[in-house]
């Protein structure tokens, strides 16, 4: 029988992932830059208060960041550092996003949601 979480118990989960987990970081960040409008990844800042995508404060720190990683396709242990210290706060929109994505799937009738088993072709 598959667990059933309740969105606090899958936040949660994404920010341990955030903090422990290399990997997953640099996919987080990638998602949230994804949400950062065409003109907002150009200017390197947040230019609307949309919800989605990076703060004002982490834009231009972030965009600096994921570009460098697109470029060299690694990140410093500094780096990783610090970005995993501005990401935790982007775990409800990774949440979001993951059941956007159909990672998770509400359990009919009940508050409560389930992991997705990922097809494996």
């Amino acid at each position: 029988m598959q667990e059933s979480l309740t969105l606090k118990m899958i936040q949660a989960s994404i920010k341990d992932a955030l903090i422990n987990n290399d990997k997953a970081l640099i996919k987080g960040l990638g998602i949230i830059y994804s949400y950062q409008t065409r003109d907002e990844k150009e200017s390197e800042r947040t230019i609307y208060d949309n919800g989605e995508g990076f703060t004002g404060v982490d834009a231009d720190f972030l965009t600096s960041v994921y570009h460098n990683y697109e470029r060299f396709q690694s990140l410093s242990h500094k780096q990783i550092n610090c970005v995993r210290r501005c990401m935790v706060k982007y775990a409800g929109q990774l949440m979001r996003h993951a059941i956007a994505s159909g990672v998770y799937e509400q359990i009919p009738g009940t508050k409560r949601w389930r992991r997705v088993p990922s097809q494996s072709n």
